[in-house]
């Protein structure tokens, strides 16, 4: 199967000092497709604290050929789309390492209330990553630090039900898990539920070295994170997503391929994995690829992705080379369609 045509979704109109990112999509009940990312850089909205705090919502009526800007709003950023029993929303942090919030949309997106904080005990952050709904109960994750320094001491597990998501005191906030020693630093995580309906968590590990790895762990009651696993995994030191289809009841795993030799920064592959286990994978499709000698200068990476009938849907944070500030610094959101993925 030859790659999917990339669709731009918002595009930077100053790309060396406004950058996007962090994209996250759904689809409405409607037809509509939605899709949120978040702006930084030097020109980016800042909250009177002077961290980064804006985000937009951009919308499809025709399957993602066309897009449309319909909502910016401030105090709302890196935020993750939730359906919930009636209403539709975002979840996130009100700025770069702050708090925990969440908004609400009755209207399909074009406008969201106030913000509702949810907890500030730790400095938060997370890219978008779809939460897991089970039994009634929606379970997410973030990264979590005490100050604002570099890398993230920790991610956290926060649970609420469903039909509750705006009460605050609904939330419970479970305790840091801290990154374990010989590990410089971890990032972004998720939860899934495996062949058996257990849910596992998926850490990414940021790495000062030449190696690519990933955590795995348990959940308990408390919401108390223990380490299961820590294997070597192509890609795990960048943002990756696996969403299970009920249809055919394996996982399909979105990622960066990242060959070693070229350095922990080449984003240029994304690849599309399958599996029935969540322990072996096979490559099923190159996706998104960027030929450029100069891979500092162009990025592909970030993928959100969701099902959508017999298609998966991706949103991809694209850094154009001689166009974005850097392979990381993003200026373009990009939508693409994989059609048939089941016989991929």
């Amino acid at each position: 199967m030859t790659a999917p045509d990339l669709i731009p979704v918002a595009v930077s109109p100053t790309p060396a000092t406004l950058y996007y990112g962090n994209p996250d999509i759904i689809k409405l009940a409607s037809g509509k497709l939605l899709v949120s990312h978040d702006e930084f850089g030097a020109s980016a909205h800042t909250n009177s604290n002077s961290r980064t705090d804006r985000s937009h919502v951009v919308a499809s009526e025709d399957n993602g050929a066309t897009w449309s800007r319909i909502a910016t709003t401030d105090g709302m950023h890196m935020p993750a789309f939730i359906q919930g029993v009636e209403g539709l929303y975002r979840v996130g942090v009100s700025a770069w390492k702050e708090s925990v919030v969440i908004s609400e949309s009755t209207d399909e997106g074009v406008t969201w209330g106030t913000p509702v904080v949810i907890d500030s005990s730790h400095f938060y952050g997370q890219a978008p990553f779809p939460p897991l709904i089970k039994d009634g109960v929606l379970y997410m994750l973030m990264v979590a630090d005490s100050d604002y320094t570099w890398p993230w001491e920790g991610i956290v597990m926060l649970s609420c039900p469903v039909g509750d998501l705006m009460t605050a005191e609904s939330w419970t906030v479970g305790a840091k898990f801290t990154t374990p020693s010989g590990i410089y630093g971890i990032s972004e995580s998720f939860a899934i539920t495996d062949t058996s309906g257990e849910i596992r968590v998926f850490v990414r590990v940021d790495s000062a070295t030449q190696v690519c790895q990933i955590l795995e762990c348990t959940v308990g009651v408390d919401l108390t994170l223990t380490l299961s696993k820590r294997y070597s995994f192509d890609g795990g030191n960048v943002k990756f997503q696996i969403v299970k289809d009920e249809v055919s009841g394996d996982y399909f795993l979105a990622r960066n391929s990242l060959p070693i030799s070229d350095g922990l920064d080449r984003r240029t592959l994304l690849v599309l994995d399958r599996s029935s286990d969540l322990i072996y994978w096979r490559r099923v499709l190159t996706f998104a690829r960027n030929e450029a000698a100069d891979y500092a200068a162009a990025g592909i990476q970030y993928p959100s992705i969701i099902i959508d009938g017999d298609d998966l849907l991706a949103v991809i944070r694209m850094g154009k080379k001689g166009v974005a500030q850097s392979y990381h610094n993003s200026n373009q959101i990009d939508f693409c369609r994989i059609q048939d993925f089941r016989k991929l």
